[in-house]
C-alpha cells in the first residue's frame, strides 16, 4: 500500500509567527510546535491510561507528559512548561491535565490534506462571522472510559470487547474542567517577553509535509521516536 501524502495547513498571526521564529536562548520554538503537529491525531481514537481506563483523543490532539517532551525537545523539564505556557497564551494551543499526562490541542493547525482530501481540524482558529476577530471552538473536557477485565479480555460495561473502537462503550466519565485542569490563554510573562492575545493579522499558509525520516538535531531524532510517544510506544498504521 502506498504511503499517504500529507500536507499540513496552518493559520498563524504575525505575533504567533514572530514568537515561533525566535531563537532566543537557542530554542527552536517552531520545531517544538512541529513535533507536536507530527504526533497529533487526525481521527478520534482511544488511548490507554491504565489496564481499566482509556481516554478519548480527538483530532488535532496529542497526549504527552513534560518528561517525554523534555526528551523530545532536548530541553530540561523546567523549560518545557514555560514554552507550553507561552504557546497557550498566544492561542497556538491549549491543554488539559489527565493524570500524569496532558492532552494538548493544536489551534494554529488548520487541518491536513491527505492524498488531496482536506481533513479539517475542528478546533482550528477561524474568523468570527460577527467581527474581525479570530476565534476558536471550545475544547470539550476529556472523556475517560472505564473498563473491566474478564478472562484476559478488556470489556465494557455491556460485556462487549474493547479493541480501541470508540463505538464500544464502557463506563464513560467526562472529566470536568476542574479535574482536568483545562488551561486557557492568559496574559503573563514568557521566555520571549512578548505575550498578548491572539486574533489579529493572521496569515494562512499551506505547508507541505517535510520528510520525517530525518529531523534537525535536538527535537525529533527520528520518526520512530515521535511515534514511540504515541500510544505507549505502539505505532498505529
Amino acid at each position: 500500500m502506498d504511503k499517504e501524502k500529507i500536507h499540513y495547513c496552518f493559520t498563524l498571526s504575525e505575533e504567533q509567527l514572530e514568537y515561533l521564529r525566535s531563537k532566543k536562548y537557542k530554542i527552536d520554538r517552531m520545531e517544538c510546535l512541529m513535533s507536536l503537529v507530527v504526533l497529533a491525531e487526525r481521527e478520534t481514537k482511544l488511548v490507554s491510561l491504565s489496564k481499566t481506563q482509556q481516554v478519548e483523543i480527538l483530532p488535532a490532539q496529542v497526549m504527552v507528559d513534560n518528561t517525554q517532551l523534555a526528551k523530545l525537545w532536548d530541553k530540561d523539564r523546567k523549560t518545557v512548561p514555560k514554552l507550553l505556557v507561552v504557546m497557550e497564551s498566544l492561542g497556538i494551543s491549549s491543554s488539559q491535565k489527565i493524570g500524569e499526562n496532558r492532552i494538548h490541542t493544536l489551534h494554529s493547525l488548520s487541518g491536513w490534506y491527505v492524498d488531496g482530501r482536506f481533513v479539517k481540524n475542528p478546533f482550528a482558529l477561524r474568523s468570527n462571522a460577527n467581527s474581525p476577530a479570530i476565534v476558536r471552538a471550545d475544547v470539550p473536557p476529556a472523556r475517560v472510559i472505564t473498563t473491566e477485565i474478564a478472562d484476559g479480555i478488556i470489556k465494557g460495561e455491556n460485556g462487549s470487547g474493547l479493541n480501541g473502537d470508540i463505538s464500544q462503550e464502557g463506563n464513560v466519565d467526562v472529566i470536568s474542567s476542574a479535574e482536568a485542569h483545562v488551561s486557557h490563554p492568559s496574559p503573563q510573562s514568557n521566555d520571549s517577553g512578548n505575550v498578548s492575545k491572539f486574533g489579529t493579522g493572521e496569515n494562512s499558509s499551506h505547508v507541505p509535509k517535510k520528510d520525517n525520516s530525518s529531523h534537525s538535531d535536538g527535537i525529533l531524532s527520528s520518526k520512530e521516536e515521535a511515534y514511540g510517544i504515541r500510544n505507549g510506544g505502539k505505532r498505529n498504521e
